[in-house]
């Protein structure tokens, strides 16, 4: 990886590997102070588009807004969705006239309908009238509870739509004992608490040291964490440099970095070995392979 970009990515390296002889200020010497997190509007993936026409379209849209996505039907994407121990699954729908995009979250499957009482029912309509214009329903083709939301398909991109489904998530994570019917099945699943051994290899301490990556022969990024939960980080392109510090934070397998001017970059972590992992983004700028910088002699 880092033969094709030796000029560029060896002298970050270079930078970051002395940290232990240098303080903050020596890291980042001769970088031009600024925001290493590129503005969301001025990227190609965030541009609106007049109107969402196809489910490949579709689907392209959600996988660069960071969400696994799959095309399910003529005119049916699936994405899912997880929420600290929920896994969501969610169906976005373009309407036959594609003047809407309906997502629907599906929740719990009730098998026998006749055990759906309509005090449970009331309970549905009262809720929809509480977080309007989300709506809460029981669909007597698929016997099973569901959320769901329509929007407009216009101006539309993956971050509005993943705002959406976040909302979705978080609604209904917070109505469990509305939707979840006595002897159903949830189609929403608390997952499993990962075992200590999981938690163990993704954890801060995973990270602690240098580390670099590249995107391209004139792209490249150099960070340091520290055990304060502290990263300072340089990025390259085509021979200008900026720099971003802030705080990190690991939750499960989801790294966030968060910049001293309040934006924020955070992804699904991979951590394949002492001195390589893959950090995937949410802002759709694909996954980088970092790799450890050699300690400082």
């Amino acid at each position: 990886m880092f033969k094709m970009i030796a000029p560029l990515v060896c002298g970050l390296i270079a930078s970051v590997a002395t940290v232990g002889l240098a303080d903050e200020n020596d890291l980042f010497s001769g970088v031009q102070s600024g925001s290493v997190f590129v503005d969301g509007s001025a990227k190609p993936t965030a541009a609106p588009i007049s109107r969402v026409n196809s489910t490949e379209q579709l689907r392209e849209m959600l996988t660069a807004a960071g969400l696994e996505a799959k095309v399910a039907g003529a005119r049916v994407v699936l994405t899912k969705k997880t929420l600290d121990d929920w896994a969501f699954n969610v169906l976005v729908t373009i309407s036959e006239d594609e003047m809407t995009l309906g997502l629907t979250m599906p929740l719990s499957t009730l098998k026998d309908d006749k055990k759906l009482t309509s005090d449970q029912l009331l309970k549905l309509l009262e809720a929809n009238q509480k977080h309007a214009p989300s709506v809460f329903t029981f669909s007597a083709e698929r016997k099973r509870t569901e959320l769901y939301r329509t929007l407009p398909n216009e101006s539309m991109t993956g971050q509005k739509l993943r705002d959406e489904i976040n909302r979705l998530a978080v609604l209904a994570k917070g109505t469990v004992d509305l939707w979840k019917m006595p002897g159903s099945e949830d189609k929403a699943t608390a997952q499993p608490a990962p075992s200590q051994s999981t938690e163990k290899s993704i954890s801060a301490a995973s990270l602690i040291g240098a580390w670099s990556a590249s995107k391209s022969k004139t792209e490249a990024i150099a960070i340091r964490f520290s055990a304060a939960d502290k990263f300072q980080l340089v990025y390259v392109k085509s021979g200008k440099q900026s720099k971003s510090n802030g705080n990190f934070t690991i939750n499960g397998d989801k790294l966030s970095l968060v910049g001293e001017n309040g934006i924020r970059l955070e992804g699904k972590l991979v951590i394949a070995s002492a001195t390589d992992f893959t950090f995937t983004p949410s802002a759709a700028i694909g996954p980088l392979q970092f790799k450890k910088a050699p300690a400082a002699k």
